[in-house]
């Protein structure tokens, strides 16, 4: 104390008297709040490198998103309507498109040699995506079923073949204007629409 009973005044040990406190509050929460800016652009980051494929396409069809798909020389344009472990499902036009995702017999684990783009950003809409979606080789099945012709679509060579599906345990028969067997490892995609002819 000074003399007559009067305090001294007040110092920070970081600048000095405290009519500075002010300054120091503001730098840090300045600090602050660069850090807490660094901390969340972090997260983002771990975030965005711990999604997979499956994620991003999810979001794409939640938002209601139009995307471009090129698999096995074709490209198809719509909107997604379901993603499951090794497929996408996209309304083109008016016609269903599955889309193998991941190669057969390895449980969703290789990816399939397609590049999805985002061509329109919407700005209202989507969709929730169906949580139990079934496999590629599960949509095949259905198609079987229905008993009615569609296009599907071979990575290797890429062409397509027209016809009703039979599904083996490891091919899938096409029967069109005549008979194809083809392992069921090299269908990238099938179309079921009403274009198909019958």
């Amino acid at each position: 104390m000074s003399g007559a009973g009067v305090p001294e005044p007040l110092v920070s040990p970081i600048t000095g008297p405290a009519d500075d406190l002010a300054t120091v509050a503001a730098s840090l929460r300045a600090d602050w709040r660069a850090d807490e800016s660094e901390w969340m652009h972090e997260a983002a980051r771990r975030w965005t490198h711990a999604r997979g494929m499956g994620d991003v396409l999810v979001d794409y069809a939640a938002r209601g998103d139009r995307v471009s798909i090129d698999v096995a020389g074709f490209t198809f344009e719509g909107a997604v309507t379901a993603v499951g472990d090794d497929r996408i499902d996209l309304d083109a036009h008016g016609a269903l498109v599955t889309i193998r995702t991941a190669l057969g017999g390895t449980g969703g684990k290789v990816a399939a040699p397609i590049v999805v783009r985002r061509t329109l950003r919407a700005r209202r809409g989507g969709r929730r995506v169906p949580p139990a979606l079934v496999t590629f080789a599960a949509r095949l099945r259905e198609l079987e079923v229905d008993a009615r012709p569609v296009r599907l679509g071979l990575a290797f060579p890429p062409r397509e073949m027209v016809g009703e599906v039979v599904v083996g345990a490891d091919h899938v028969i096409v029967r069109g204007i005549d008979e194809a067997v083809i392992p069921l490892a090299w269908v990238a995609y099938v179309v079921a629409s009403s274009d198909v002819p019958s």
